[in-house]
């Protein structure tokens, strides 16, 4: 199951236990997002796929090197 859209992390209170849940259902789950939320309450299961803006694209400041971080 993926879960994208806009930026799934701006709905963090419902995204995060919707992640849990599915987990715990045996689903695969991936979540698509810009970066610029911080992902540390994402449960440890879920596959990140972040999408790193580059230099030229008029949205590179919308990353925050915070999700980097554990």
């Amino acid at each position: 199951m993926e879960i994208t859209g806009g930026e799934p992390m701006l709905q963090e209170r419902e995204t995060v236990p919707l992640m849990q849940s599915l987990l715990n259902e045996g689903y695969r789950v991936l979540l698509e997002t810009s970066g610029e939320r911080p992902l540390q309450r994402v449960p440890a299961g879920v596959i990140k796929i972040v999408d790193v803006k580059c230099p030229d694209s008029a949205e590179a400041d919308t990353f925050s090197w915070r999700t980097w971080k554990r």
